[in-house]
């Protein structure tokens, strides 16, 4: 997944908010960045045991998601929304202390981080903000397996 930049991979250009999957078995792989360029690598061996997956949850029963769901939303309702100061940037905000850990969290929910929101997102001012997780679906959530 690339967040700035570009990238060549196999060939192939990925560019900024683009992800590009490689089949499992690949032993090696070159990645070429183009100009500045920053990616998320996600990669490695299967887990070896089903696993449930919602929204931006990941646990081994439907009662894991139930519980980080509400962990979240009670954590998103201690978070306050942030203005940066004048000339941060997003590297500013991550890695700025307060902004990045979030305004209002508790020793009771450190479990989650804000939500950078950058300029020329949404027409606002960098900030920190929380979106709470959605409704969970009218039924079970069902394990996955590799």
């Amino acid at each position: 997944m690339v967040d700035t930049g570009a990238l060549l991979i196999k060939g192939q250009r990925v560019a900024a908010d683009e992800m590009l999957f490689i089949e499992p078995g690949t032993e090696e792989l070159t990645i070429e960045a183009i100009g500045a360029t920053r990616l998320i690598l996600l990669g490695g061996a299967p887990f070896g045991e089903k696993i449930t997956m919602w929204w931006n949850f990941i646990g081994r029963t439907h009662e894991d998601i139930v519980e980080a769901r509400a962990a979240w939303n009670a954590q998103a309702d201690s978070f306050e929304a942030v203005t940066a100061p004048a000339g941060a940037s997003g590297a500013d905000i991550v890695t700025g202390g307060a902004l990045a850990a979030g305004q209002g969290a508790t020793a009771d929910h450190p479990r989650f981080g804000g939500v950078v929101l950058l300029p020329g997102e949404y027409d606002e001012k960098p900030r920190t903000s929380v979106i709470p997780a959605p409704e969970l679906p009218n039924a079970r959530l069902k394990l996955r397996g590799d």
